[in-house]
């Protein structure tokens, strides 16, 4: 079995002697891979729960609002940083109520069902938040672990192993907070190394949003669209003819905001086009069960950070293990855009890392001809296209933008010259992007040569990959390690 990087054999031979009193008897807990990361760990470590509190988040059912305390759930837990896009909120009550999930700055995060063992430490602007019980609330005694290497450690490949085997379930895999307390922490000085090394990768990705909100409001004041707020009308008469030419009667689709949103378009300076004059609609007829022995990198809805439009990860797996939704193959510089409604913020720019990766069906696919993919991206990101996604959403079972729905659409005739500005600025934003994700492999890493060999190898690696990049980061060595 494939799971990420991690391989677990299907066979395993264990003895009787090694599970006598233990409380799971699956094989699969007694891969040779986990028995040997916990022999590793057992040589230098400390049980998690000995230094730190864990608990989980509310257990029963929420009413959501506008505004508010943000409400965490695991799918927004992400390796080394939290996925706010789209996040809804709870009310005070819901807050004081769960006092024991109200999340502090340096808390750490761990997702404890569906992808279990995402790790990540709450910042300052993630604040005021709250969880749900499939979020694990880590806070460690600082004295003796640093919440930033407590985090790199859990996503490191010694720490998702332990989480991987101490998880259970059938459908969806979920671990306990008691499972979680007997994790084993490895007992490094230089922690501090970690804390400086990610602290730096979260000002990299505070400076990517910045960079791409400043593409985002240099495309729309152009437009005259930044201030568009066009007022959604509880009531409104529509012409029955425009119905019988649209082939569609229900009333959301005539709402006058959408028409408002047209008619902006097609009165900018330089005109409009349509969407399709100017980018391919790319079919989903790639069959990977074709190619049953290739490993292909398959992108999901769960996959893109919306905040952002990059791919962020991918599930590995064979073309015969692949599902039958897996129909797209991705090429660098499309634009991927969900048609389901719920999600169609989910817009994302094929970079070179991405090419050749599989995606589900449940995406457009655009190929830009004519104009430049980061100005089609933000288009897809504004109000430019996505009030025109949402109006064009039917259905009722599951509701989604039929693909018949894209020639219909228009885009601004934006000048190549401010383009090339908007291009330069994602640009810029997505090196950001790059570098910290970079930065958080280096830290991982570094993690783990620590415990394979010794801190001093791991320090002088870290320092020289973080050289390449042309990063230079200031160190102060030492912390956590309360005389242990």
């Amino acid at each position: 079995m494939i799971s990420g990087e991690i391989i677990v054999p299907i066979v395993n031979v264990i003895r009787l002697s090694n599970i006598e009193g233990a409380t799971r008897i699956d094989s699969e807990y007694y891969s040779p891979q986990f028995v040997e990361n916990r022999k590793i760990l057992l040589d230098n470590s400390m049980r998690l729960g000995k230094y730190c509190f864990v608990t989980d988040g509310e257990h029963g059912s929420v009413d959501f609002q506008e505004q508010g305390i943000k409400y965490i759930i695991a799918e927004n837990v992400k390796e080394n940083y939290v996925d706010l896009d789209g996040i809804r909120y709870v009310s005070d009550e819901v807050d004081r109520r769960n006092k024991r999930a109200s999340l502090q700055e340096e808390d750490v995060l761990l997702s404890i069902k569906g992808t279990v063992g995402l790790s990540s430490v709450v910042t300052l602007d993630m604040l005021p938040a709250n969880l749900n019980r499939d979020v694990a609330r880590l806070v460690p005694n600082q004295k003796y672990i640093d919440p930033y290497f407590l985090s790199i450690f859990l996503n490191s490949k010694y720490g998702r192993l332990q989480t991987l085997r101490e998880s259970s379930g059938n459908v969806q895999q979920m671990i306990t907070l008691g499972r979680i307390r007997e994790l084993l922490i490895p007992i490094l000085k230089n922690q501090k190394l970690y804390n400086i090394i990610v602290e730096y990768s979260l000002e990299c990705i505070s400076r990517s949003k910045s960079l791409y909100y400043d593409a985002q409001k240099l495309l729309l004041d152009e437009l005259g669209l930044s201030d568009f707020n066009p007022k959604y009308e509880l009531s409104y008469v529509s012409n029955l003819m425009n119905s019988v030419n649209e082939y569609r009667m229900d009333a959301e689709y005539f709402q006058p905001a959408y028409e408002e949103l047209i008619e902006k378009i097609k009165n900018y300076k330089y005109g409009y086009k349509k969407l399709l004059n100017l980018s391919k609609d790319i079919k989903p007829n790639f069959n990977p069960l074709s190619f049953p022995n290739n490993t292909f990198n398959y992108v999901e809805l769960s996959n893109i950070d919306s905040s952002l439009g990059i791919i962020t990860d991918f599930t590995t797996l064979k073309g015969d293990e692949a599902p039958s939704r897996a129909k797209r193959i991705l090429k660098h510089e499309d634009i991927i855009v969900s048609s389901i409604e719920g999600s169609l913020d989910k817009v994302a720019i094929v970079d070179k890392y991405s090419e050749n990766s599989i995606a589900s069906n449940g995406f457009f696919q655009l190929r830009p001809m004519g104009i430049l993919p980061e100005t089609l991206l933000i288009m897809f990101k504004t109000s430019i296209l996505q009030m025109q996604l949402k109006k064009g959403c039917s259905g009722t079972i599951l509701t989604a933008v039929p693909t018949n729905s894209l020639k219909k659409f228009i885009i601004p005739n934006v000048k190549e010259e401010l383009q090339k500005d908007v291009t330069l600025l994602i640009q810029k934003s997505h090196k950001e992007r790059n570098n910290a994700k970079t930065l958080f492999e280096i830290a991982k890493k570094g993690v783990e040569i620590a415990i394979e060999k010794d801190e001093a190898t791991s320090e002088n690696w870290m320092k020289e990959e973080i050289k390449k990049l042309g990063i230079e980061i200031k160190f102060k060595l030492g912390g956590p390690t309360g005389g242990l």
